[in-house]
């Protein structure tokens, strides 16, 4: 429902040649409360006069009701449009013709509770005096407010998704998604996921997304949303994967079972005769080609051979597989050699 919050006190910040009247001139709909708010750019001829407040924002949206009426037109110059804007965004644009006609309009624009934005009512050019009478602004709660008569109905209806969502590289360590982009005129973006993780928004007309990643298969996710902040529920997803390198590693640690510790100098071979030793670390890495490899560690006599393992390569540029070695048993034999006769 709306919750109206109108301020007797307006609280405007104004600017070349705009002021506040705490009187309606229009009295016909004036009532308690009302003022209105004068743009008077010859004051300060072809800058821009305005009339702007932070509004704190408790529910879904506001409504903004204002009546207009064109006291300060100056013959010879025309009239030009007034802008309604919030946070930078023109939600209402108008002409006004005539020495003293009058205007009733309704704006309504959505939001974050809690959030605050900033309403502005502006001339668009600075060779006309233009007064907003009789502002309103109400505060309404999602889901369904209470719409007056000729007030306009809250938008709830999320555009349609993205078509045609393919890879269009084949990258060893990027990939580019291109999409079309839905018919819906309030269309405003298209929030990404990567694998499930968000990354960030891409706005309406790019329609491609660069993700640099390394070698390896993903997936992303799609979800449009509006000008009015709703989202589809539907992710669009495709699923691509990187071209892997001709060469490829398996690189691992070799440590002492009992210890978990690196072992310097073991020589880590496979069944293709390609081998490597460990440094200082334990650590080891043998350059191969797409395949499955066995691994055999060896460090004699300390260490009791490992069991061989299987490793592949065919679809990972990097294969990481550590191996933990057991240290036969030591001790000392003693006694005493003596010559048989």
């Amino acid at each position: 429902m709306f919750v109206e919050t109108f301020e007797t006190n307006p609280n405007w910040t104004l600017s070349n040649g705009a002021f506040i009247a705490t009187e309606s001139l229009n009295y016909q709909y004036a009532y308690e409360g009302s003022y209105f708010m004068g743009l008077q750019p010859w004051y300060n001829y072809n800058n821009l006069a305005y009339g702007e407040k932070i509004i704190n924002l408790s529910g879904a949206g506001i409504k903004i009701k204002y009546y207009t009426v064109n006291t300060y037109y100056i013959a010879g110059r025309g009239t030009g449009p007034v802008r309604v804007k919030i946070n930078g965004n023109i939600i209402d644009e108008f002409n006004i013709y005539g020495t003293y006609p009058y205007t009733e309009r309704t704006a309504i624009y959505s939001s974050n509770p809690g959030s605050s934005a900033v309403l502005r009512f502006e001339n668009a050019q600075g060779d006309f005096g233009q007064t907003i009478d009789y502002i309103r602004i109400w505060q309404y709660t999602f889901p369904e407010p209470l719409v007056s008569i000729g007030a306009e109905p809250l938008d709830t209806i999320a555009p349609d998704s993205i078509t045609n969502l393919t890879n269009t590289t084949y990258a060893s360590t990027y990939i580019n998604w291109t999409w079309t982009d839905p018919q819906d005129p309030d269309f405003a973006k298209l929030m990404v996921y990567l694998n499930g993780a968000y990354q960030n928004d891409v706005p309406k007309g790019v329609q491609y997304y660069n993700a640099t990643v390394s070698p390896g298969t993903y997936t992303i996710g799609t979800r449009t949303v509006d000008i009015n902040g709703n989202i589809n529920a539907t992710m669009m997803t495709n699923t691509a994967t990187t071209i892997l390198p001709p060469v490829r590693f398996i690189n691992g640690t070799v440590i002492d079972c009992a210890k978990k510790t690196g072992i310097l100098g073991v020589t880590v071979s496979t069944n293709t005769n390609l081998s490597t030793m460990t440094n200082e670390t334990g650590f080891y890495s043998l350059a191969v080609v797409a395949g499955k490899y066995n691994l055999t560690a060896r460090f004699e006599p300390t260490y009791y051979l490992n069991s061989s393992v299987t490793v592949s390569t065919e679809f990972s540029a990097v294969v990481v597989h550590d191996i933990e070695l057991v240290r036969k048993p030591t001790g000392n034999i003693t006694g005493s050699i003596t010559k048989s006769t």
